[in-house]
């Protein structure tokens, strides 16, 4: 779509998002096509403002990135700039840092090195291009509607001439010692404010807290700074000591951070997923334009295959049955895909190994592997290949964990289905057997769960055929899980997909339910 035309009168304002120092910011639909948008209205009648603007503009085309909020367009609106962007659907990292805490300990841990990740991914990208953000504070970090996050707001950002930038710029209590003290910036001025985040997002506190914004101040130039919680590993409470020392010569760079272990571990996994979404983005943009032709076929031919051409003796026996046949073809491509960006929950980082979605029990302990997001919507596709020995796949209630060396019943054997690999079904204490078994080497099972249809629904298919016994009255919230249970059992995650329609039928199938006994 060409947005060169737009202006304010094309946008409908929704609701602020938020409010800034030089303006406001907007949810805004654009009234034609019904899309929805960021705008960010900023003042511009004073020169001072004017150059303020049209830096941070310049910013965000020059740093454009995968890793920072999209520019879609720009226009004046009487004394205002009006600055449209791409809208971050699950909002910024304030929400996320509050969510983080009502998840337990463990999986919370991982979630942070997975977003730690993706903000010194994001940051590095700034610092290559030898720019400092200056601001970098959770309101300024976004969250997409997959989970991948943003950087964002580059009102204060500079590009670095010299080695430091003598002025102080950004949110008080994200702002490093030396900025206070020496009044210099530099790179490592970001990463401190990316170690106080991490805290954050981790406990839900600013590690210099005090109740008050002095007194944090204060804490951040004395270093003062809070004890981390006896769950944190090792491992991250020195990196995030290391991002926070007070020496700025001391903290690391961004690309020294990408350099550790366990953040090259997430950054990897992300960039696998950002690789299978733009794989299925080329696979929907074909199918669009298969529907396109269909259309076009299938009018044709109902234009060719009328009764004034059938009075005229010709004869056209292929004519229906080819209506049929691209109806038939239209149908199967109207099941169209979008991927969801996924993430496994593994009940001990040294028991299973995954590179590419490949996950490898290299213990001796057996391990219930969850995967995230949890599904409370929509039609949700897992889809697994069974490498070498895979035991069982299943789905349990949001509020199950595991812990190393657990079965999926630990969690509560009202709280899971269990699909073992001999085609059999437990729940409670029911056992059913009926389904095609799964146990060879190359066989893939699917999960199909429907939340939008009443009763939801979870449906297997092996091998793209559709079985027998399905359950119905599935929980509100669930995750997709697999389970290992010896050294050296291995399976592949093929496909983790939004359906537009379900592919289950249910004919001559019977539905069991859950939360009772299958008699």
């Amino acid at each position: 779509m060409n947005f060169s035309q737009l202006r304010y009168g094309d946008f409908q304002i929704n609701r602020m998002l938020g409010r800034g120092s030089q303006g406001s910011t907007y949810l805004v639909t654009l009234k034609s096509t019904q899309q929805q948008f960021a705008m960010k209205r900023e003042n511009y009648l004073e020169e001072e403002d004017k150059e303020s603007v049209n830096r941070e503009i310049e910013q965000m085309k020059r740093l454009k990135s995968r890793f920072t909020v999209k520019l879609i367009h720009t226009f004046l609106d009487r004394e205002d700039m009006c600055i449209i962007m791409q809208l971050c659907k699950q909002g910024d990292l304030r929400k996320m840092i509050a969510n983080l805490q009502k998840i337990p300990e463990r999986e919370r841990i991982m979630r942070v090195w997975a977003i730690l990740a993706q903000i010194i991914r994001a940051l590095d990208h700034l610092h290559s291009h030898n720019v400092i953000h200056r601001d970098i504070k959770p309101e300024n970090i976004f969250v997409m509607e997959d989970g991948s996050v943003r950087l964002g707001d580059f009102g204060f950002a500079k590009e670095l001439t010299e080695r430091t930038y003598t002025s102080i710029a950004g949110t008080r209590v994200y702002i490093a010692p030396e900025v206070w003290l020496l009044r210099r910036t530099n790179f490592s001025s970001d990463i401190f404010s990316v170690g106080i985040i991490t805290q954050e997002l981790l406990t839900g506190c600013h590690p210099f807290d005090t109740g008050y914004e002095q007194g944090i101040v204060d804490n951040i130039i004395k270093g003062h700074m809070r004890e981390q919680p006896s769950f944190v590993s090792r491992e991250l409470k020195e990196l995030i000591f290391s991002m926070l020392d007070q020496d700025f010569s001391k903290r690391p760079t961004t690309k020294q951070i990408m350099d550790q272990e366990t953040i090259q571990m997430y950054l990897r996994m992300q960039e696998e997923k950002e690789q299978e979404i733009e794989i299925e983005q080329r696979r929907t943009n074909e199918v669009e334009q298969e529907n396109i032709r269909l259309r076009e076929q299938l009018n044709q031919m109902q234009i060719s295959d009328t009764p004034q051409i059938r009075q005229q003796g010709i004869q056209q026996p292929e004519t229906s049955f080819s209506i049929e046949r691209s109806r038939r073809q239209m149908a199967s491509v109207f099941q169209t895909l979008s991927p969801i960006l996924f993430s496994p929950i593994l009940p001990g980082l040294n028991d299973v190994t995954f590179q590419d979605n490949l996950y490898t029990n290299v213990s001796d302990n057996h391990s219930t592997v969850l995967f995230n997001p949890v599904i409370r919507s929509g039609i949700v596709r897992m889809e697994i290949l069974n490498v070498a020995d895979l035991l069982a796949v299943g789905i349990a209630d949001e509020s199950v964990q595991y812990d190393q060396n657990e079965y999926p019943e630990s969690g509560g054997k009202h709280k899971r289905i269990y699909f073992r690999y001999d085609g059999s079904l437990t729940h409670i204490s029911s056992y059913l057997q009926g389904n095609d078994e799964f146990g060879h080497s190359g066989c893939r099972v699917t999960m199909e769960l429907n939340m939008d249809t009443n009763p939801r629904s979870l449906t297997f298919f092996i091998n793209d055929v559709e079985q027998k016994n399905y359950l119905t009255n599935i929980p509100a919230a669930v995750r997709f899980y697999a389970f290992l249970l010896y050294k050296g059992e291995q399976f592949k995650v093929l496909k983790f997909d939004h359906l537009s329609s379900p592919a289950a039928t249910h004919r001559e199938s019977h539905a069991y339910s859950w939360g009772n006994s299958w008699e």
